[in-house]
């Protein structure tokens, strides 16, 4: 340790002490210099411990066990909780007669309002092809087609095949 670091120490000692104010430039180079946050005065605890009351922050009781054990509780707690919701989930439930005429009743329901649009359905088209003015027949002329003419000259494949010749 330094002598300087030494004489600080000393300083915030006594400061903290003695309830004595240290002017803004020291204060700063001790906070600078990482000794005032190492030393906590009683005071400054008991009010940061009323401070925290006020605020309704609540300090959890001290538990001796190691971090390993409360992080494998806390594993074990999740996963119950996990399964518990799993099993309610995958759980069969039996329905009783009168959810059972529910759903009959429904479902019947569901199957009178189908048929009644599917007659909806064909009576309008009915109606449509009742009001469609009925398809004039045209009469075929009876001019015979032509043939097609027949090519006199060479045709694509043999053009191709002079265009391409292999040496021999």
């Amino acid at each position: 340790m330094r002598v300087s670091d030494l004489r600080l120490t000393i300083v915030s000692f006594l400061c903290n002490s003695f309830d004595f104010r240290l002017p803004h430039t020291i204060q700063f180079t001790l906070h600078m210099s990482g000794i005032a946050p190492r030393f906590i005065s009683e005071k400054d605890v008991e009010a940061r411990r009323k401070t925290q009351e006020e605020e309704g922050v609540v300090e959890e009781p001290y538990d001796a066990r190691s971090l390993y054990e409360r992080l494998q509780i806390e594993k074990d707690r999740k996963q119950e909780e996990f399964e518990a919701q799993v099993a309610l989930k995958n759980r069969v439930h039996r329905l009783d007669e009168e959810e059972v005429e529910y759903l009959q009743t429904l479902a019947v329901r569901q199957h009178k309002v189908e048929l009644e649009k599917e007659e909806e359905i064909a009576a309008l088209l009915r109606e449509a092809q009742a009001h469609r003015p009925a398809p004039q027949v045209v009469p075929q002329s009876e001019t015979p087609m032509r043939p097609s003419p027949v090519r006199s000259g060479p045709s694509q494949r043999a053009l191709l095949a002079n265009a391409l010749k292999r040496p021999s």
